[in-house]
């Protein structure tokens, strides 16, 4: 692909429900937190040469370790939703919500010339998790764009699109005891790209109790590394994933590890440059990538690396995913 004249996105939407987007077994983020219904971001550095593979888990346990298992609370993604306040929607530009059916969600009617045959009224709300509601939908595309188009305003190509429907799904979904998390997925040549990731040669991994022990010590590693300002430590474990996204992005990686290098030792020096220490049950690790790399994330789905939040300012995040060789954890992204 010729990155000097198109960029590709990841492009999704959701109605009713909470939906996370993986593209080649790598999760990308949620569409429908809040009033927020849409997810976009650029992907280059996810996507494969050959066949690619988008996916949507639909309505996600409570957090990233959990995604899989059926919710315990209201909404799905419990844990990365915001408070439903008069404020986030107003920021949104959506009106309050309509009144709540059970266990807190706020269903709406399908549309006139749909099968009469599931309406509100034959929701089946006694379920384990969420249950299924007539009007639930997800959707989401790789977006192939013109260099210097802006996203979602102007035309694109759809490269690979994956949709769901609850209605389509209705007989089944009414007779389902646990309806969600619900898996969906596509996938297409998109013939050559930016080559293959180098975690494709790593070992398969599996969380026993060495294994979390060992990558909770290198989260804290990493997290100490950043706040003193020790970027070279990090760029070491990070030097093919600098090499992979500056190809991707067609940027020089010496520029990018020098961009790094002094944003640590700016910041550094700052006396709000302060990182969080996770709390037991912050952690929330979870493989991807075929089991090759693991997410280093927190239960509200932010990265276990982060600085304080600081008002005015915001904060530092680092997300990390990380594989393992025979020398250690490395960053794969």
């Amino acid at each position: 692909m010729d990155i000097n004249r198109h960029g590709i996105l990841i492009e999704a939407t959701c109605v009713d429900c909470t939906v996370e987007v993986v593209l080649n077994g790598i999760p990308l983020g949620l569409a429908g937190l809040g009033p927020q219904s849409e997810l976009q971001r650029p992907v280059h550095e996810y996507l494969v040469d050959g066949i690619n593979e988008i996916g949507l888990v639909i309505q996600p346990g409570d957090s990233p370790s959990q995604w899989r298992q059926a919710a315990t609370r209201s909404k799905a993604a419990w844990n990365a939703q915001p408070p439903d306040t008069p404020l986030t929607r107003a920021f949104a530009g959506q009106a309050a919500p309509s009144a709540p059916g059970p266990g807190g969600a706020s269903p709406v009617e399908p549309p006139a010339d749909r099968d009469p045959d599931w309406g509100l009224e034959h929701v089946v709300w006694d379920v384990s998790g969420l249950a299924a509601l007539p009007n639930m939908r997800a959707s989401a595309r790789l977006a192939r764009y013109p260099v210097g188009a802006v996203a979602g305003k102007e035309p694109a190509d759809t490269l690979l699109e994956v949709t769901w429907s609850a209605y389509d799904e209705f007989r089944e979904l009414r007779l389902a005891d646990q309806p969600f998390p619900k898996w969906t997925a596509n996938s297409g040549d998109l013939g050559p790209l930016f080559g293959a990731p180098h975690w494709n040669q790593f070992r398969e991994l599996t969380l026993d109790e060495p294994t979390v022990d060992s990558l909770r010590a290198f989260v804290l590693e990493i997290r100490d590394e950043i706040e003193a300002g020790q970027s070279e430590p990090v760029l070491q474990r990070s030097r093919a994933k600098f090499e992979e996204v500056s190809r991707a992005y067609g940027i020089d990686p010496a520029e990018r590890a020098s961009i790094f290098r002094k944003l640590l030792t700016e910041s550094s020096g700052d006396e709000d440059w302060l990182f969080q220490t996770p709390e037991p049950e912050d952690w929330s690790f979870r493989l991807c990538a075929a089991n090759r790399l693991v997410e280093c994330v927190a239960s509200d789905w932010t990265p276990l690396v982060k600085g304080i939040r600081v008002p005015d300012k915001g904060r530092f995040l680092f997300p990390m995913l990380v594989g393992a060789i025979d020398s250690g954890w490395i960053i794969a992204r």
